[in-house]
């Protein structure tokens, strides 16, 4: 299983003030999902 922070690093830096609901929407597009 991919870990959440190589995720991170492997997508454009996402700000961290950000929802969670904002990190997982980007997550899940980076997999095409």
């Amino acid at each position: 299983m991919i870990r959440i922070d190589e995720i991170w690093l492997s997508t454009q830096p996402m700000d961290m003030r950000a929802g969670m609901d904002t990190t997982m929407a980007q997550v899940v597009r980076a997999f095409g999902y």
